[in-house]
């Protein structure tokens, strides 16, 4: 049985090319949400199909996330942060004639509440919706260009109520949601002497993005469509919403994509470069990567279904833990030929075991060809 199973899937992998098709045929090209990591550039999964020379595409659509999570959580609601100035400054006064230092701050903190805080401090408590519209064009023969404009608006939180009641439905704890009332909005970022970020409801534009695909081969048995692809993000995000840093990012990596039978899969990898936008001490920007699987499924000549996992290295570098951490997101889409030339996808993201991804994502856009 062993061995009629692994003789199908190898006549499978080596299978040419059968119901091919550019719209049809796609990685979910979503991002990660997550509202720390939205300031930088992160560069699509995307087919390394380019553009028939003077051909066009027009890609729109909008996602929706919804997140909450606070590294300082219990001090939070205790009071902690409240309370903590009135000792710190008493002490100051004993200890240290008057002058508010870090020494006479620790003190306060062991004496008192018998332990420290954590210094760097994260809160959300977000919905966010993002458009976004690309327009791409085959300016040579394998040769691409494409520009992509953004909108963004955070949001107070339409599925704060569902997302709850889910959990309590199913037994699943979610503490945060507890602690924190429904319909609220907040992005803070703090070192352990500045605030970085302090964001605001509100609507406005996002960073633009320019990139390049230069398709380098076409699939021959086991060699792959491979394509180099090149991105760079222009700083046109609202800096007062903190929907962008105002720094130019760039970055630089491959897409490859095999057919066999009815399936389709690709893999993107990416290495991107962020401008460090804070000047702080305690949180630094570093390099990181980003890399994507995707298998799908032809059930028809215009309908599809994928199935997407992305592992997403951090741009962070500092004494909150949890933004460090790389992130790992497991999606779901449908690939559907309304017509001829135009394709709706759909999708939904789920975060199975990192915190770096919002607690729920979707997606929906339409792409369209013109000659």
């Amino acid at each position: 049985m062993l061995n009629r199973i692994i003789i199908t899937v190898f006549f499978l992998t080596i299978s040419r090319e059968i119901l091919s098709d550019n719209l049809r045929e796609r990685p979910i090209e979503n991002r990660n949400l997550y509202l720390p990591f939205l300031l930088f550039l992160e560069p699509y999964p995307t087919t390394p199909i380019a553009l028939e020379k003077g051909k066009m595409s027009i890609d729109s659509g909008m996602a929706l996330s919804n997140m909450i999570d606070n590294n300082n959580a219990g001090t939070d609601i205790a009071g902690y942060s409240k309370y903590k100035p009135i000792f710190w400054s008493n002490y100051a006064d004993i200890f240290s004639d008057g002058q508010l230092t870090p020494n006479s701050y620790y003190l306060s903190e062991y004496l008192n509440y018998g332990r420290l805080e954590q210094q760097s401090h994260l809160k959300m408590d977000a919905e966010i919706e993002r458009f976004h519209a690309k327009l791409s064009y085959g300016l040579f023969k394998n040769f691409e260009v494409g520009i992509e404009i953004t909108a963004l608006s955070y949001n107070t939180g339409i599925l704060d109520g569902p997302i709850t009641g889910y959990h309590r439905a199913v037994s699943i704890p979610y503490p945060l949601r507890d602690l924190y009332p429904n319909d609220q909005f907040g992005f803070s970022l703090t070192d352990n002497t500045k605030t970085l970020i302090k964001s605001k409801t509100g609507t406005s534009s996002g960073d633009s993005v320019l990139d390049s695909k230069w398709q380098l081969s076409s699939q021959d048995g086991w060699i792959p469509t491979f394509a180099w692809i090149n991105s760079i993000k222009i700083p046109t995000g609202n800096t007062n919403f903190y929907m962008g840093t105002g720094k130019l990012d760039v970055a630089s990596g491959i897409s490859a994509k095999w057919n066999f039978y009815r399936f389709f899969k690709f893999l993107n990898v990416f290495g991107v470069a962020p401008t460090d936008p804070f000047n702080s001490r305690d949180v630094h920007i570093k390099p990181f990567a980003a890399a994507s699987y995707t298998l799908g499924y032809s059930f028809t000549e215009n309908f599809s279904a994928v199935t997407q996992v992305d592992v997403k290295g951090s741009p962070y570098h500092s004494g909150i833990r949890m933004i460090n951490q790389p992130a790992i997101l497991w999606s779901f889409g449908l690939n559907w030929k309304i017509f001829t030339s135009c394709a709706l996808r759909a999708n939904f993201t789920e975060d199975p075991i990192t915190r770096t991804v919002p607690d729920i994502s979707v997606q929906s856009s339409l792409l369209c060809m013109m000659n």
